[in-house]
This record gives C-alpha cells, sequence and structure tokens, in this order.
C-alpha cells in the first residue's frame, strides 16, 4: 500500500519540528512509492533511519543531547507538551530505552492517549496545508513557527491556517478562507488515505487473532469483501479491532490474577517435585524423562480424521478400478513377510503400526503403478500418526512412572502457564486495536472539525465561500460586495466540467480552484471556436478574452484535457467573469484565481 503524504509529514514533524518543503516531500513520497517507470527504493522504515542517522538538519538538530533530552525533544515537537516523569524514565532508562532513535515517533504515536493523537493528526494538517500552500516560498522558520501552536483544539488550527493569508509568513498572503477550504480537502483525503493505507495491517492483526483463537472458541467475523467490489475496505477490514477484545474476553480473567493462578500453579509442581524426591531415588532422572516426552508429544501432531477418510478414499477409488494390480501389490508384500492387506484403510493401519523395516516392506510393495500418488498420501498420514503414537505410548510411560499427583501438578502449571502467555499476547493484540481505534478517532475528528470550519464560512449571515461543485452548466452565479471565494467542493477539491457565469468578481475575489494545475498563458483556439491548452501531461489553467472583451477563465479536469465545448467530450470548466474585461486583472498562483479588478 502506498506510502502516504501524512506519514512522511509525521517524520518532519516529530524529528525536526516543522513542515516539509515541497520538494523534500515529493522526493521521499516518490522513493517511497516510486512511479509507473520506475519502482521504490525505500520503504518507511528505511525513511525513518534516514532521518536519524544520515540527515544534516537531525545531526544538528540534536547533537550533543542525551537519551532524555532527545526524548523530551520529539516528545515535545509531536504532542506539544512534555513528558511525564513515568513515561520519560520508561523511555531513557526503563523498558523503551533500547528502541531506537528512529522507532520512537511510531512508538510515541502507537501509544499515544485520544487527546495526544487528535495534536498529531491537527499539527499534520496544518503541515501539509503550508508546505502544499508555501511552495517557492517556502521558509524553514514559518514550517516551524505555523505548526508551534498547534494543540489539539481546533481553534489552534484555525489559528495557524489563519498566518496563511494575514501576511505574517513569508510570501504568502492566499485570500481569505482558501487555506479552511484547503484543509478540508486535505482532512478529507487524510481519511480516506489513512484507511487504505490499514487495511493490510488490520488483516494480519487479525490473523494473529485468529491463530490465538485456535486454542479457544472466541466467537470471530471473518474479514470479507462485503460491498463485492473485490477488495477489502477499512470497514470490512476493522472487524479485527472487535475480534481482538473478543478473544481476550474469551480468555477471560485479569492478566494480573491468571499470573498470581499460574504462581500457585507453579508452586504446587515444586512441592510435588519434592515429594516425589523424597521417595524415589531417581526422581529427577524419571522428572526429565517425563518433561522430555511432554516436549517430543508437543512437537508432533497427529493428521486429523477428516484428512485420512479424504486420502483413503482417494486411494480406494483407484484400488477399486484396479483390484487385480492391489491384489498383487499384496501378495508381494505377504511374500516379504507381511500379512494380507485388502483395502485403504487396511493399508492406513498397517503404516501407522510399522516399524522402519516393515514400512520399507510396506512401500516396496504399494508405492508403485498407479497407486504411487494416492499412496503417498495414506504414506504421510500413517507415518504421523505413527510418530504421535510413538510419542503418546512414551508419555504414557513416563506418566506411570513418575505418578498421577505430579503429572496433575505439571499439566495444571504448564496449563496455567500457557493461559498467561496467551493473555499477555491477546492483551498486545488488544493494545494494537486499540491504538489503531485512537487513531483513526483521531484523523475522523480532524475532518469533521475542518468540515465545521468549513461550515462556519460558507453559511450564516456573514458567509463569503460558495461551494460550485454542483452548480448548473450555463447557469450564473452572482458575487457580493463582500470579498467572495468560490470553490467547487472537497471531496476533490477540483472543478466542474460545467461552464457558468459569475458577477461581480472584483479585488478580493477569487476561486479555489485545487492542487495540481499549471498555468498555461499561450492557448490556441479549436474548431469548435473554445480556447485549448498546450500541454497534455497536466491539468492547465489559462485565461481567454472574447471579441467583446470579456474574460474567461478555462480550467481543465484531466490532465489530458484539451476538449471544451457540449456533450461528453466536455473535460474543460469555462467561466465567464462578467465586467471583466482586461486579461491583467485576473492572476492564478497556488491553485486560486484572484482578482484585481475594482468595480466602477
Amino acid at each position: 500500500m502506498a506510502i502516504t503524504s501524512a506519514q512522511v509529514q509525521q517524520l518532519y514533524v516529530a524529528y525536526l519540528g516543522r513542515a516539509a518543503d515541497k520538494a523534500g516531500l515529493d522526493y521521499w513520497l516518490n522513493e517511497l512509492n516510486g512511479s509507473t517507470t520506475a519502482p521504490a527504493t525505500l520503504t518507511l522504515e528505511n525513511l525513518r533511519a534516514n532521518f536519524v542517522n544520515e540527515q544534516p538538519e537531525y545531526a544538528d538538530a540534536y547533537a550533543g543531547l542525551t537519551r532524555s533530552e532527545t526524548v523530551s525533544k520529539i516528545y515535545l515537537q509531536l504532542f506539544g507538551h512534555s513528558a511525564d516523569a513515568a513515561g520519560l524514565a520508561y523511555w531513557t532508562t526503563g523498558g523503551g530505552a533500547s528502541v531506537n532513535t528512529d522507532q520512537l515517533l511510531q512508538a510515541f504515536v502507537n501509544g499515544a492517549s485520544a487527546s495526544d493523537a487528535k495534536v498529531v493528526a491537527n499539527k499534520v494538517l496544518v503541515a501539509e496545508v503550508y508546505t502544499s500552500t508555501a511552495g517557492s516560498n517556502y521558509a524553514s522558520a514559518d514550517a516551524k513557527s505555523i505548526i508551534t501552536g498547534v494543540t489539539g483544539d481546533p481553534a489552534t488550527v484555525t489559528t495557524a491556517l489563519g498566518h496563511l493569508g494575514d501576511g505574517t509568513l513569508s510570501g504568502l498572503a492566499i485570500p481569505a478562507g482558501v487555506a479552511i477550504v484547503k484543509a478540508d480537502v486535505v482532512a478529507d483525503a487524510a481519511v480516506v488515505s489513512y484507511e487504505a493505507s490499514k487495511v493490510a495491517s488490520l488483516t494480519a492483526l487479525n490473523d494473529k487473532v485468529v491463530a490465538l483463537n485456535a486454542d479457544y472458541n472466541a466467537s470471530l467475523d471473518d474479514i470479507t469483501d462485503t460491498d463485492g467490489d473485490d477488495a477489502i475496505s477499512y470497514d470490512e477490514a476493522s472487524v479485527a479491532l472487535t475480534n481482538a477484545t473478543a478473544l481476550r474476553a474469551e480468555i477471560g480473567g485479569s492478566t494480573a490474577q491468571l499470573q498470581l493462578d499460574a504462581s500457585t500453579a507453579a508452586t504446587a509442581l515444586a512441592t510435588a517435585r519434592a515429594n516425589l524426591v523424597s521417595t524415589h531415588p531417581d526422581a529427577v532422572t524419571e522428572i526429565n524423562a517425563y518433561n522430555d516426552a511432554v516436549t517430543a508429544k508437543a512437537a508432533v501432531t497427529a493428521p486429523t480424521t477428516g484428512q485420512i477418510d479424504t486420502d483413503t478414499a482417494a486411494l480406494q477409488g483407484v484400488i477399486t478400478t484396479n483390484q487385480t494390480a492391489f491384489t498383487a501389490a499384496s501378495d508381494a508384500y505377504v511374500a516379504a513377510g507381511g500379512t494380507a492387506i485388502t483395502s485403504a484403510d487396511a493399508l492406513f493401519t498397517a503404516i501407522s503400526t510399522a516399524d522402519a523395516a516393515t514400512l520399507a516392506k510396506i512401500d516396496a510393495a504399494f508405492n508403485t503403478g498407479v497407486f504411487a500418488t494416492t499412496y503417498a498420501g495414506v504414506k504421510t498420514d500413517g507415518v504421523a500418526q505413527a510418530a504421535f503414537n510413538a510419542a503418546d505410548a512414551k508419555l504414557t510411560a513416563a506418566e506411570g512412572v513418575v505418578g498421577t499427583a505430579y503429572v496433575n501438578a505439571a499439566e495444571a502449571s504448564a496449563s496455567a502457564a500457557k493461559i498467561v502467555a496467551d493473555a499477555q499476547a491477546a492483551d498486545a493484540l488488544v493494545a494494537e486495536a486499540n491504538a489503531e481505534i485512537t487513531a483513526h478517532d483521531a484523523v475522523q475528528a480532524v475532518a469533521t472539525d475542518t468540515q465545521t470550519a468549513l461550515n462556519g464560512i460558507t453559511t450564516g449571515v456573514n458567509a463569503y465561500a460558495h461551494d460550485e461543485a454542483a452548480v448548473a452548466n450555463n447557469a450564473t452565479v452572482n458575487g457580493t460586495a463582500k470579498a467572495d471565494l468560490f470553490f467547487f467542493g472537497t471531496a476533490t477539491g477540483t472543478a466542474t466540467a460545467n461552464d457558468f457565469t459569475i458577477t461581480a468578481f472584483n479585488k478580493g475575489d477569487a476561486i479555489y480552484v485545487g492542487e495540481g494545475y499549471t498555468f498555461n498563458s499561450a492557448v490556441t483556439v479549436g474548431t469548435d471556436g473554445y480556447a485549448i491548452g498546450t500541454n497534455t501531461a497536466a491539468k492547465e489553467v489559462y485565461f481567454t478574452q472574447a471579441t467583446n472583451g470579456t474574460v474567461s477563465v478555462n480550467i481543465e479536469t484531466n490532465a489530458v484535457g484539451h476538449t471544451a465545448g457540449t456533450g461528453t467530450t466536455d473535460n474543460v470548466a469555462v467561466i465567464t467573469l462578467t465586467g471583466i474585461t482586461s486579461l491583467s486583472d485576473v492572476s492564478f498562483a497556488n491553485g486560486v484565481i484572484t482578482s484585481n479588478h475594482v468595480a466602477a
């Protein structure tokens, strides 16, 4: 799954304390995800290590810092507050002291509280908007300052985004509201990309849950393609989150209580051992033999009844149609010292009870001709059954030597220890699930907050932003006396292909087109009278002027644009700006068309 822009921004925020520059972000994303002509050259883990071990900026920022100071710096940059004393101790002298510095970011994020996860998501959002807006006007100082005051409070996001338009940042003064629209586009896209990036890890989590549930009976939901689109979505994979909790509930008991039970069982086993040693002169040898037998039996697995039935049925089918040949094979086995075998079931039984010499004779007689293929399956089952039977017999014999009291204590202790181990494994899976829930909730909450902010400028008496995503073809949109901002929805953040007219597009007004557009000052006119762009590799914006002097904005809706007009081939939005009669009165930069026209 593709590495997202937000994942890379997290590295810049946590380790460098700033938003990424556009060139750097694009470079790393290309290295991480590759392209249609070149494969990826880095993993996200590689990039984390690169930041910490190879980037001069990191070396300069952390030079001479102790482990404790490094942890504190990263923690502050990521969450905006100091680490608590216990947490700092854990990461510096406790269990987390061995975690490499390049892995601290992921460790901190995985263990973040809901409030801290929201801080991270907000910082990354602001960083994303700054990076896309600044472009060549990027300034490291601004990239640091704009995220410094961002917390989990959406008001701090609004304040930070406001600096993109208030002239306090170098070379940046985008029209009012553009940053809010951008933020909503970014936040919505972040949810989509985040969810897509987590399907594989959720599937892997569920696989671990299912494997651990083999010894339990938790009712688990399968990850299935419920919507029939031949792909697993985040919602479909998210059953792993509830499955983890269901498994832990099935195991039952608090981990502390299970550990106490295991300790009690271990003490009882020690007592049983002491009793055995006090009454049997060879007790230690006998106990070791018993333990070895337990280990040996655990290492072998008997074939299931279903597998045996399947394999013997397959062989029996061949026997039925080749009875003469099978009888001849049986006679050959009898001649070698064996007893007659009349069916596949009997052959399985013979294999499962045979010693090495006898098995060689069975092989010589039956592993031949038409029987070879199906015989192989029966032999595999029989050999596995023989190994299991031998291990079981050896264990039974060892149990008889050490006695029932010791066996019961040993089994109880082993069972209690296994439950503790399983509970701890399930606890880890639940923790992973909870961390995922926290992170997902955070990116969703940010999307909700940005929508609320957008609603604040598109609705009510003070509204000045106008969503034209659903504007009708050939409609007229009336500007107001305020500084209007026109945009085209936030699902894609791009223009529709419909043509329409804007009246009173005056100084202070703006149209937010979206990201990834190229301005073209040289256009031609097609045979149908429409102006067309010249770059077939990019989405273009260009201005044209009609014979009556009226200026229009042309926005291609895809990279191969070029076709304007009516019908299904129309993929250029032509926006006529009533009252604008000079091309110098409109300009395009950073996805925004602005007006310099002063109304008469």
